[in-house]
């Protein structure tokens, strides 16, 4: 007898595919990299995007391997996720400055070609809270796929069949 998929497994493992994938596009740019963590060594620097080249990587493969229904690969799923958020809190609580100092220069670049009726500073805490909006949205959907894949209907669609 064949394993049965919930539509929820599926919907999540597509889900987990395209956004490791998207996630895996963003590493390529290693200027913003460098801007961003510029208080960081230069080591540090790369193993930050290394990290963030290898963990889509291992989503995507984990994605696919979660419509096959493979235990190891729900697991390391979970794995990947926790160890995402951890990473993901410690970049951002080091990095918090020079992020602000980023959205600084974004903003100044562009008030100078397009002046803005806006003040740069209202500019600035627009920019540095959207950063901030899309680390909290990335630990959110971290929680919730590890959430998700805890729980113990999804766990049991990808128990081994009793021979």
């Amino acid at each position: 007898m064949d394993k049965k998929r919930s539509r929820g497994v599926t919907i999540f493992a597509w889900l987990l595919i395209i956004l490791n994938a998207f996630a895996l596009s963003n590493a390529f740019n290693f200027r913003i990299s460098f801007e961003l963590y510029k208080s960081f060594s230069k080591e540090a620097v790369i193993a930050v995007i290394l990290y963030s080249m290898f963990s889509p990587v291992l989503g995507i493969i984990c994605g696919f391997g979660i419509l096959e229904l493979k235990e190891v690969m729900r697991k390391a799923m979970v794995a990947i996720n926790s160890l995402d958020i951890l990473v993901s809190i410690l970049v951002f609580s080091l990095s918090i400055n020079d992020i602000r100092e980023y959205a600084v220069s974004i903003v100044a670049g562009v008030t100078e070609k397009y002046p803005s009726p806006i003040s740069i500073d209202a500019l600035v805490n627009i920019g540095f809270s959207s950063v901030i909006c899309v680390y909290l949205f990335y630990i959110l959907l971290s929680l919730l796929v590890i959430f998700f894949f805890t729980r113990p209907k999804v766990k049991e669609q990808f128990r081994k069949e009793a021979r």
